[in-house]
C-alpha cells in the first residue's frame, strides 16, 4: 500500500460505497485520514422536577432529617460501628442522600444506603442516576457497601427477587424511606407485589436483626379514585375495631368525623364518598393503625409512634399528598427474678406492658391526624422559612448539576398553588 506524507487536509468521505470519481487508493486511505469534527452538540438544560419545590426541601430538613437527628441523639453507636444504615427510594439527583451525607460529616457519622431504582438500564434516568451516585460517593462519609439497585421496591416481598437479597444482604436500617409519588394503597395488579407487602418484609427484617428503634417515613397520595378496596376496607376495619374498644377513641374520632354512634360506622363504610378533608384523615388514621397492629402482632413486640407529619397540595386547593413520620421501637425487658436473689440495675422488678397498649397508642395517632400540618400555607405565612428552603434547594440542585440561576423564579411560581406531584 502507498503512503502519503502526513497534511493537515481534511477530506469529507460520503458512508457508503466509494464516491464516483474518486480513485481506490485514495478511497483506501480513508481510514487513516483525519476527519472534519462534528458540530459539538449542546449539553441539553435539566429541567426542575416537581420534588425540586423547596417544600420538599422542608420535608427533608424538618421531617427526615429532624427526625433522624433526634433518633440519632438518642442511640448509641459504639465508635468502631457508626454507621446509619439507610433505606431511600431515590430520584435521580438523590438529594435526600445529599442531605444526610452533609449532615452526617459534621456527627462523625458514615452514612450506609440502600436504594431501590426502578429505571431501565440505559435510559437517561438511569445515566442521571449513575452520576449522581458516583458524585454522592466522593465524600468520605458514604459506606463503600452503599448501593442503588434497580428493582422495584414492592419486590423486595418476593424471596426469589434481586431485591429481597439487596434487603436481606444489607439490612437492618435506622431509617426506611418510602417516598412515593403515586399511592401506597394503589390497586393491586394480578400476580404482583404492592408497597404493603414490601412493608411487610422489611418489618420482618427489623424484628429478626433486633433492630431497637427505627424510623419509618411514608410519602404517599391519597386520591380516592386510586385506592385499592382491600387496603380501603383493611383502614376502615382498623378504626372500627378501636371505635368498638374505646370510648375515648370514639369520642374522637366521631368529633374527627363530625358522625357518631352508627352514623360514624355508615360513615365511613362510604369512604369514597367522603368529603377530601374526611377521606384524607380516615387515609392518615387507617394506615396508621393498620402498621400499628401489624407490628404489635410481633414478638418481640413493637411499639409503633406517629411523629409530627404534613401533607400539601398536588393540584391546587386540593391536599392530596401525605408525608407521614412514623418510629418504631422494640420492646424490651430486663428479667426479674422471682425468687429475689439478684439485685442491681440488671434485674426488672416486675414485668409490665412495656409495649403500652394498643388502642392508646391508636388515640396518639388520632391526635397527630387531628394536628397535621398544612405545609403550603405554613410556607406561605413564613416567608423567611420559604426563603432559606428556596436557597438550600438551589445549592443542593446545583451539586446536582442543574443550572439554578432561574430556580427562584420557579420556585415563587409554586408556592402554595402546586401543580404537580411530591
Amino acid at each position: 500500500m502507498s503512503t502519503l506524507p502526513a497534511t493537515d487536509i481534511h477530506v469529507d468521505m460520503p458512508d457508503g460505497p466509494v464516491a464516483p470519481g474518486l480513485s481506490a487508493e485514495v478511497a483506501e486511505l480513508v481510514d487513516y485520514l483525519p476527519q472534519r469534527p462534528e458540530t459539538p452538540q449542546a449539553p441539553q438544560q435539566l429541567r426542575f422536577k416537581p420534588w425540586h419545590k423547596p417544600r420538599k426541601q422542608f420535608i427533608r430538613r424538618k421531617q427526615w432529617w429532624q427526625e433522624i437527628e433526634a433518633l440519632l441523639n438518642e442511640h448509641h453507636m459504639p465508635p468502631d460501628n457508626r454507621v446509619l444504615r439507610y433505606l431511600t427510594l431515590p430520584s435521580e439527583d438523590m438529594i435526600d442522600v445529599r442531605v444526610l451525607t452533609e449532615e452526617l460529616a459534621g456527627r462523625d457519622v458514615r452514612l450506609k444506603y440502600l436504594g431501590y431504582c426502578d429505571v431501565k438500564t440505559g435510559s437517561r434516568d438511569d445515566e442521571r442516576m449513575n452520576l449522581a451516585d458516583n458524585s454522592v460517593r466522593e465524600s468520605v462519609v458514604v459506606e463503600p457497601s452503599s448501593i442503588i439497585v434497580r428493582e422495584r421496591l414492592e419486590d423486595a416481598a418476593n424471596a426469589d427477587s434481586l431485591a429481597f437479597g439487596a434487603l436481606r444482604e444489607h439490612g437492618p436500617f435506622h431509617a426506611v424511606n418510602i417516598d412515593l409519588c403515586q399511592n401506597f394503597a394503589a390497586p393491586r395488579v394480578e400476580n404482583v407485589y404492592a408497597c404493603v407487602d414490601a412493608i411487610a418484609s422489611i418489618v420482618n427484617l427489623q424484628i429478626e436483626r433486633l433492630q431497637k428503634s427505627w424510623l419509618l417515613f411514608v410519602t404517599t397520595r391519597v386520591t380516592p379514585e386510586h385506592i385499592d378496596a382491600a387496603h380501603l376496607e383493611a383502614f376502615v376495619s382498623a378504626i372500627l375495631e378501636n371505635v368498638a374498644r374505646s370510648r375515648e377513641f370514639k369520642r374522637q374520632a366521631a368529633d374527627l368525623f363530625c358522625a357518631e354512634g352508627l352514623a360514624l360506622t355508615e360513615k365511613l363504610a362510604r369512604a369514597r364518598e367522603l368529603p377530601f378533608e374526611d377521606y384524607k384523615n380516615l387515609f392518615c388514621v387507617g394506615l396508621g393503625k393498620w402498621l400499628l397492629a401489624y407490628v404489635s402482632n410481633s414478638v418481640p413486640q413493637l411499639k409503633l409512634e406517629m411523629l409530627p407529619s404534613y401533607y400539601y397540595s398536588v393540584y391546587a386547593g386540593n391536599p392530596d399528598m401525605l408525608s407521614l413520620a412514623y418510629r418504631c421501637t422494640l420492646q424490651t425487658q430486663a428479667p426479674a427474678d422471682p425468687t429475689g436473689l439478684a439485685t442491681g440495675v440488671g434485674v426488672a422488678h416486675q414485668h409490665e406492658n412495656i409495649a403500652g397498649d394498643e388502642v392508646d397508642l391508636g388515640l396518639k395517632i388520632l391526635e397527630k391526624t387531628k394536628t397535621l400540618i398544612d405545609l403550603d400555607n405554613h410556607l406561605a405565612g413564613s416567608p423567611t422559612e420559604m426563603n432559606a428552603m428556596i436557597l438550600e434547594s438551589a445549592r443542593f440542585l446545583k451539586l446536582a448539576g442543574y443550572n439554578v440561576d432561574n430556580y427562584r423564579e420557579f420556585a415563587e411560581r409554586v408556592v402554595g398553588t402546586a401543580t404537580a406531584a411530591s
